[in-house]
């Protein structure tokens, strides 16, 4: 729900993740499984 203690934290994650590099929106979960195989996930310059 917006403007919702919850979706208040989903933006903060969100917000979060691409500071540290990850795409949004994410890949599939197919996309993310043939990269993590081919050694291309986490993206590169993703801060841990």
């Amino acid at each position: 729900m917006r403007d919702s203690p919850e979706d208040a934290a989903r933006l903060r994650v969100i917000e979060k993740l691409k500071a540290r590099g990850y795409p949004f929106p994410p890949p599939s979960r197919a996309e993310i499984l043939t990269l993590d195989k081919t050694g291309k996930w986490p993206p590169p310059g993703v801060k841990r």
